[in-house]
């Protein structure tokens, strides 16, 4: 496991000129867009197995304003 992260994350160009850039281009990739995706995929699943689930806490927080105003 430990060589394909470092291959995802730090691949070798070796010396074919490749300029910096790339590899820091190359690894926020990896470290900010792949999990975004994931966060992103975990969320519409959740939101699919129950799709009532917001809706519910926005009605409770409206009725437990009602319920306490002054």
């Amino acid at each position: 496991m430990l060589p394909l992260a470092t291959a995802l994350f730090f691949p070798d160009y070796g010396d074919s000129g490749v300029p910096w850039d790339l590899v820091l281009l190359h690894f926020y990739f990896f470290a900010i867009f792949i999990p975004f995706i994931i966060i992103f995929n975990a969320a519409r699943s959740s939101d699919r197995e129950n799709p009532n689930r917001i809706n519910i806490k926005v009605l409770d927080i409206q009725t437990y304003i009602l319920e306490h105003r002054n």
